[in-house]
């Protein structure tokens, strides 16, 4: 590989070109000259993104300033909080059983496991970045991390315990004496309330630097004007993969800001209505029709270390994934025996059929992967 400097509307590019193979090889990299003549600009420049999309791609913000104002005693009290099987009734059942270190705080298994081996309906989401989300869990039921804390606590599958006697318990632990004594005066001061907020404190450490990431990297280095570490930044397969995701591919209609989701409730067709995986989402908190079926945008920040996907667990295929948002997502039929009266939940008009080569499917792949 050579690097061959090229100029664009005023701007240095730096391009590799393949000189080892003819024909195919040679169109390839002329394709990806143009492509990254499209994107390494400002980003406002860039090719539109898919119509109906609010937003566009984003990058972390830096993560030292909220470092900086979080309370180290309760961030210390609230890890040990959310590695202690104590806080379920049995004593079987951590928040890190279901929020997984080696998965970006997510849950490997397609369901979560709580005590005596019961087990949900729903995969644990990841935990990393959650100082950015808006609301929390898949049908956005709690509206901050404090608020979180107490429902698995005391859900009956989850932990089975009791906010309260947690409390009074854990003034009593020996091994929670010296993480207590910076915050409280008394045993008596020791409250669910310091607890919830010592976990939250805790979660808001889960965060990413956006520098070690490939997709941060690039567009802070777009947003810096620096597009020879923009090209570092990502292969001549991933900007592909990036350019298909903004626009043929659509995904930047849910998938985008720096969470890389809308945070917004949407139905994608997988709600199993009347089947044997139902699960309305959205609609269980709110009753409203409109909100059936529909779950939360996930993040796709470490896609790969979050496996299995959806909020059922159910797919562990990404490329799978790909070839049904392809064909427009799943578009369930209304059983010919429901009646005329009963709401049926249909799929989202965000989600349009699209054509992608293997190429681009491949594309496409790399990009994702790589977030």
């Amino acid at each position: 590989m050579v690097k061959k400097c090229l100029t664009h509307i005023g701007y240095p590019l730096v391009m590799a070109i393949s000189l080892a193979a003819p024909g195919h090889a040679a169109q390839q990299s002329a394709t990806s000259e143009t492509l990254w003549q499209s994107y390494l600009k400002p980003q406002s420049e860039w090719p539109a993104r898919a119509p109906t999309a609010t937003a566009d791609l984003a990058a972390l913000p830096d993560p030292k300033p909220l470092r900086d104002q979080l309370n180290r005693d309760r961030v210390a009290l609230g890890k040990k909080l959310f590695h202690d099987t104590r806080l379920s009734a049995t004593g079987e059942v951590s928040c890190a059983s279901c929020h997984d270190t080696a998965h970006a705080f997510a849950d490997p298994r397609r369901v979560s496991i709580g005590v005596k081996q019961q087990t949900g309906k729903r995969n644990a989401p990841a935990l990393m970045n959650t100082h950015l989300w808006d609301s929390f869990f898949w049908d956005g039921r709690a509206a901050s991390l404090k608020q979180q804390a107490a429902m698995p606590v005391e859900d009956p599958i989850e932990m089975a315990h009791n906010t309260r006697i947690i409390a009074r318990q854990v003034a009593q632990y020996p091994d929670y004496r010296d993480l207590l004594a910076p915050l409280t005066r008394t045993p008596q001061d020791i409250s669910w309330e310091l607890l919830a907020e010592s976990l939250a404190e805790f979660q808001r450490t889960l965060m990413d630097d956006p520098k070690t990431q490939p997709l941060d990297s690039f567009l802070l280095a777009i947003e810096a004007g620096d597009w020879q570490e923009a090209q570092n930044a990502l292969t001549d397969q991933q900007l592909q993969g990036l350019h298909l995701f903004r626009t043929k591919a659509g995904c930047i209609k849910c998938h985008n800001g720096p969470l890389l989701s809308d945070q917004r409730f949407h139905n994608t067709g997988l709600h199993y209505f009347g089947r044997k995986f139902e699960d309305l989402g959205r609609y269980e908190i709110t009753g409203k029709n409109q909100d059936m079926g529909a779950f939360r945008t996930p993040s796709l920040r470490h896609l790969m270390a979050t496996k299995p996907w959806m909020h059922n667990g159910l797919f562990t295929q990404l490329e799978g994934i790909i070839r049904m948002y392809e064909h427009g997502g799943a578009r369930p039929r209304r059983p010919a025996t429901l009646p005329a009266e009963q709401y049926y939940p249909t799929t989202t008009q965000l989600l349009t059929p699209f054509d992608l080569t293997p190429a681009e499917r491949q594309a496409l792949l790399a990009f994702i992967k790589a977030l």
